[in-house]
């Protein structure tokens, strides 16, 4: 027999014999609150009795113990929580001490107490949590940051999930010159739209004519944007980026322009994937391809440069006939003038040396060749 127990049955013996010589009822009284009587016998301890536990997430380095349960009288109280860790399991026992020398009132007292547990380092995995007998586990997952996150004990509302698995996908784009140009006589070109303040600006829808923009440092978060410190690249001589070798999940994509990053596009603003927007959130599937995470970026000045890159590509578009359709009959005698409209389809700036030239056919009265008479970005007409 415990010396608990035992001090119990002795208490139970004195009541016994006290109240046995008793010929009358008393009058009921309240019970008194526990008053320490002179003198000093032995405290009994022993273990808290729980019934709920609950694991919180409190930190990315440390959660929150919350223990409920109940103490048998209100002369028993928390003496000493211990914290032991063996491998996965976590074993925490809450000792109670009840003073003998208090007059104590026999019913349940209701407890509440909140043990902090430091994961800051431990290693991803499930682990288990003993509190005087009352078990929970909890998780420690490795997100796309790689910086440990809790999997909550208790069932969280309902939320979007990414399935995934042991494949791995790729986010990969484009960052394009999206270019509004005017006319000779100020006419607004095709890729030009009017905007909130009257002027004209590059309209955010990218064709294939458009140049890619090389050198641009491209940045990659996990989770929504905004979000980086992942992974970053920079693009090609065609303005191409990949992000592969990518888990399922979600991650932002975003190219920044700021003092000493990615100057060459100032100045100037972002008509894609949004206006003054330079950043896109991305779910992306396990095994997925995600190839059109696209950047438009629109110069505030035209950015003519004196001489084009050497791997630049030139290319010509021929769009439609302007005067004189073909198959027009034409008398003998009569002068006409032929016009076209042309298009810069490659990478290369047309510039004042650039030429229009004979190369066959009937040539009858023109010229071998003709000047341009305007610079010609990539993807603008002529």
């Amino acid at each position: 027999m415990s010396k608990r127990y035992l001090l119990l049955l002795l208490a139970s013996l004195f009541w016994l014999a006290a109240c046995g010589g008793a010929e009358s009822e008393s009058t009921p009284t309240s019970t008194p609150a526990a008053t320490r009587q002179p003198g000093s016998i032995a405290a009994a301890s022993g273990l808290a009795s729980v019934t709920s536990l609950t694991i919180a997430p409190d930190s990315d380095t440390s959660i929150n113990l919350v223990i409920k349960g109940n103490l048998p009288d209100n002369c028993t109280v928390i003496d000493e929580t211990t914290v032991q860790q063996n491998g996965t399991d976590f074993l925490v026992a809450i000792t109670t001490l009840q003073t003998a020398d208090l007059e104590c009132t026999p019913s349940v007292v209701p407890f509440e107490q909140t043990v902090p547990l430091a994961i800051g380092d431990l290693a991803p995995g499930t682990y288990a949590v003993d509190v005087n007998g009352s078990m929970a586990t909890f998780t420690i997952q490795v997100p796309p940051t790689a910086e440990p996150t809790i999997a909550p004990t208790e069932t969280p509302a309902p939320t979007a999930t990414v399935p995934t698995g042991d494949g791995v996908g790729s986010i990969s784009g484009q960052v394009i010159h999206d270019i509004c140009a005017l006319g000779e006589n100020g006419e607004v070109g095709d890729g030009c739209v009017e905007l909130d303040d009257g002027s004209y600006g590059a309209d955010g829808i990218l064709r294939p004519a458009e140049p890619g923009l090389e050198g641009v440092v491209v940045d990659l978060g996990a989770g929504d944007c905004p979000s980086t410190g992942l992974a970053s690249t920079v693009t090609d001589s065609q303005g191409q980026y990949e992000f592969a070798e990518l888990p399922a999940g979600v991650y932002c994509v975003s190219v920044t322009v700021e003092a000493g990053k990615n100057e060459l596009l100032i100045p100037g603003g972002w008509t894609a994937p949004e206006r003054d927007n330079g950043s896109v959130s991305i779910t992306l599937f396990d095994n997925e391809v995600v190839d059109d995470v696209n950047f438009g970026w629109d110069y505030q000045f035209l950015p003519l440069l004196s001489a084009n890159p050497d791997n630049c590509r030139d290319a010509l578009f021929f769009v439609e006939d302007l005067t004189i359709p073909d198959d027009t009959a034409i008398r003998p005698g009569e002068i006409f003038v032929k016009r076209w409209r042309l298009q810069n389809s490659g990478t290369c700036i047309w510039t004042s040396e650039y030429q229009i030239v004979f190369v066959s056919g009937d040539q009858m009265g023109s010229e071998t060749s003709y000047p341009l008479p305007e610079m010609v970005p990539a993807g603008e007409f002529v």
